[in-house]
């Protein structure tokens, strides 16, 4: 035995030999080449003689067991010490920093860390601030631009920065980062203050009129000059059956018509000569490809040296659009069509059917504006005069 295990030895046997109850005693065995081999013993008394019986169960297997468990408390304290150094320097780099930051869980949109520059901007307490929507922070204009900002970053769409109006009045220009921290996704805020009002209305009539847009029950939409959406209206997402403003910002006007190679191009062509188009029918395709008959209205202005173009657009019916009478009239002319071939050339032919849709044409347009000639002309985009001398032509011919 080893020689710390000697006084050990010592009290079993006296305790054995008194007749004594003992409890077991660990006793370590040096082996060659190897680690002390621990044993429990307990001892009784074998005959009068003083004799004395041991016996011992080997401690190596949980020995070993002591040893793995130390080891593993030893790894987690310094794992622990490490992270804790780690949540320290995060928390003096976040806290101390002059931007102001904020994280926002991306499902829940609320706020889960805020540093001190961002309490101190929006003038209120952490606890205040801690857990609350990071909308309800900003009026109804600011909100809407960052929930489009939000959905975009949850999206991992590129957007840009944008200077929003604080409840205080005070403009910031925000960028949002996402990035992923235990399978959910949170957002990154950086405030930082502006002077400068960038995508902002400042006028309080103006700031009116365009919630007011916003809100109305007709559909509306604002492109630049490329076609692309600057805006619309929740009507808008209703009517094509979109879930937010991510289907629709940047994305180019016509492929939202069912045709958009002639209903489009004709609408943008006679609001780009006469800067206003009114009652201009069509179809247009919902999201899942749901065909809505349409009246739409336009206008184009110039604001700041870029050209802005506005539509209005409103669900019609076949009994309103008269989608009807343009089916029976198209009917009877591919009736009449057919009929001319085999009785006449090809060259006369196309004559005759063309002066036939020109009619077709003329006749839809003035149904459609109510036989209002001068919205009709500016409908199929030709001058009053010209209208009025083609209709002229054509009472003379059925005279």
């Amino acid at each position: 035995i080893t020689s710390e295990s000697l006084e050990k030895v010592n009290e079993l046997l006296d305790a054995a030999r008194k007749g004594k109850a003992n409890q077991a005693r660990q006793v370590n065995h040096p082996l060659p080449q190897a680690e002390d081999l621990p044993v429990s013993y307990q001892a009784a008394k074998l005959n009068e003689k003083g004799n004395v019986v041991l016996f011992g169960r080997s401690e190596g297997q949980v020995a070993n067991l002591q040893r793995r468990l130390m080891s593993s408390q030893l790894a987690m304290e310094r794992e622990v010490t490490k992270l804790r150094n780690f949540e320290n320097r995060y928390r003096a780099a976040f806290q101390l920093s002059q931007l102001p930051k904020i994280i926002v869980d991306a499902g829940s949109l609320r706020i889960l860390d805020i540093n001190t520059s961002a309490t101190s901007i929006l003038g209120k307490t952490y606890e205040k601030l801690e857990n609350k929507r990071i909308l309800s922070l900003f009026d109804d204009e600011g909100s809407s631009i960052l929930h489009k900002l939000l959905l975009a970053a949850i999206d991992n769409q590129h957007q840009k920065d944008a200077v929003i109006r604080l409840m205080s009045g005070e403009l910031v220009n925000i960028r949002i980062v996402t990035f992923r921290q235990d399978g959910h996704s949170l957002l990154l805020l950086f405030f930082s203050p502006t002077t400068e009002p960038t995508a902002i209305i400042n006028d309080t009539v103006d700031s009116k009129i365009l919630s007011l847009f916003k809100e109305m029950p007709d559909a509306f939409v604002a492109t630049n000059a490329d076609l692309r959406v600057i805006t619309a209206n929740r009507a808008f997402y209703d009517l094509m059956a979109l879930s937010n403003a991510s289907e629709v910002d940047g994305v180019l006007f016509d492929r939202f018509f069912e045709r958009p190679s002639v209903d489009c191009k004709v609408l943008i062509a006679n609001v780009t000569e006469h800067g206003i188009v009114r009652r201009f029918a069509s179809s247009m395709a919902t999201k899942f490809g749901q065909s809505v008959n349409v009246e739409i209205a336009a206008c184009q202005l110039e604001m700041s040296g870029e050209s802005i173009l506005g539509f209005w657009i409103r669900p019609t019916n076949s009994l309103i659009t008269g989608t009807e009478t343009k089916k029976d009239n198209l009917a009877r002319s591919n009736e009449q069509i057919a009929n001319l071939v085999g009785h006449m050339p090809l060259k006369d032919i196309v004559r005759d059917t063309t002066a036939m849709i020109e009619t077709l044409c003329i006749e839809t347009a003035l149904e459609l504006t109510k036989n209002n000639r001068a919205s009709a002309a500016q409908m199929l985009g030709v001058s009053r005069q010209s209208l009025y001398t083609k209709l002229g032509n054509d009472k003379g011919k059925k005279e």
